[in-house]
């Protein structure tokens, strides 16, 4: 019904605090924090990635279930921010190298809503080594989705990581160009 119950709230605020802090992260945090940082946060993102699982058809039509243990939670996740879209964000705030390898495996594994939101993170990270690994699983991804926000992020992210010679990114950039909306 749109309502969060207390322990969602906290989580929802302490996710957006965390982001907001590493958002101005250079006079708060030093190297060691922010590694530290990434590194738990990284572990959080896949906790929370194991118990978000991909579905053909959920009611709704978001195609995704939230599972723990085996039970479904919910058949519909709300269209607002989650815990693991915060978490993904923060993840990509500390500007670590160690976020990138995360980052990337939310790229292969996690629905469309939140596989934008690890790209995006992406995207800011170019300047860090590793980042163009992501290139093949965001392809990937632009050639599965039919979400036009998804495809957007996507040919956004590869413009910036892809080399302007790579042939494989020019030819999906055209496709999606020439066949989505």
């Amino acid at each position: 019904m749109g309502m969060l119950l207390p322990r969602e709230k906290e989580h929802w605020q302490a996710g957006l605090e965390l982001t907001k802090r590493l958002a101005t992260k250079e006079r708060e945090f030093s190297e060691a924090d922010l590694e530290l940082i990434a590194s738990r946060v990284g572990a959080m993102v896949r906790a929370e990635l194991a118990g978000v699982v991909r579905t053909d058809r959920a009611p709704g039509g978001t195609g995704i279930r939230m599972e723990k243990d085996g039970a479904a939670l919910s058949s519909v996740v709300s269209g607002g921010p989650t815990r693991l879209d915060f978490l993904i964000r923060a993840l990509g705030l500390t500007g670590q190298p160690s976020a990138v390898d995360v980052l990337i495996d939310v790229v292969r594994r996690a629905p469309p809503r939140y596989a934008m939101v690890a790209m995006e993170q992406l995207g800011n990270l170019a300047h860090l080594s590793g980042t163009s690994d992501a290139i093949d699983p965001i392809l990937k991804s632009l050639a599965s989705t039919n979400f036009p926000e998804a495809q957007l992020m996507a040919c956004t992210v590869l413009s910036v990581l892809a080399k302007p010679s790579d042939r494989q990114v020019i030819d999906a950039l055209t496709a999606t160009r020439l066949s989505a909306e």
